[in-house]
């Protein structure tokens, strides 16, 4: 179930989400009932999970003492194999990047808003947080130390633009994972409040999804994006 983190910045409950994908990915959403927790080192970005370039060089200056940097290696290597993520994207309106970039021609958006997000994982046994992402400049700012939450919550500023809100999870050692990440479950009508369909997808891609829906006993209001639309 979803828990407060005292080392984890609050979000606003009432924030709007977002959360797009291809066709796939939704179905598997719905027949799974399960949002996917990527694990943090198999994302495109090479230095997500990582500390910045800066700490390296600010270490001396913030502590009064040392601590050898193969304490710290240990610590990133430690969360970038048992620190698992799902990213939500955080606006009042649809986006235009985000359709492009990750819901293309078939592509489907859940929109939601955080107390739905926390409530909506209320069958789950496993203790999952949610935080917003920080965009630093990996070569001048430190990225705080001291909590291993902290290498999934930081990012660099060239992906300032996702905006994200990330559901985190930290897998204890002896729990055995998936190499690319993992499945928790969800209550489905708990966390979609609405399902947008591409803008680009064809015309007949609405009744489809609603048959689908259907079949999976889901009454979940349905548009298509009218993103383009004059009218």
């Amino acid at each position: 179930m979803y828990k407060d983190h005292e080392h984890l910045d609050k979000v606003e409950d009432k924030l709007t989400l977002w959360k797009y994908m291809d066709f796939a990915k939704f179905a598997n959403l719905i027949e799974t009932s399960s949002l996917w927790f990527n694990r943090i080192d198999q994302f495109e970005d090479p230095f997500e999970g990582t500390y910045s370039h800066a700490n390296e060089k600010l270490r001396n200056n913030i502590y009064d003492f040392t601590i050898p940097k193969e304490i710290y290696e240990q610590i990133q290597s430690l969360a970038r194999g048992h620190l698992f993520v799902s990213c939500f994207h955080q606006n009042k309106y649809e986006s235009a990047a985000m359709w492009r970039l990750y819901a293309d021609t078939n592509g489907i958006a859940i929109k939601t808003n955080v107390e739905r997000l926390k409530n909506c994982f209320v069958k789950e046994k496993r203790d999952v947080y949610i935080s917003r992402v920080e965009y630093i400049d990996f070569e001048k700012d430190f990225l705080p130390e001291g909590n291993m939450f902290y290498l999934g919550t930081h990012k660099r500023k060239s992906f300032e633009y996702e905006q994200e809100i990330r559901c985190l999870y930290s897998a204890p050692a002896n729990e055995e994972v998936q190499e690319y990440g993992m499945k928790i479950s969800v209550d489905l009508p708990i966390l979609i409040q609405k399902i947008y369909i591409s803008p680009y997808a064809a015309s007949y891609i609405e009744e489809t999804l609603e048959r689908f829906l259907e079949t999976h006993g889901l009454c979940i209001d349905v548009c298509k994006s009218n993103l383009y639309e004059m009218n």
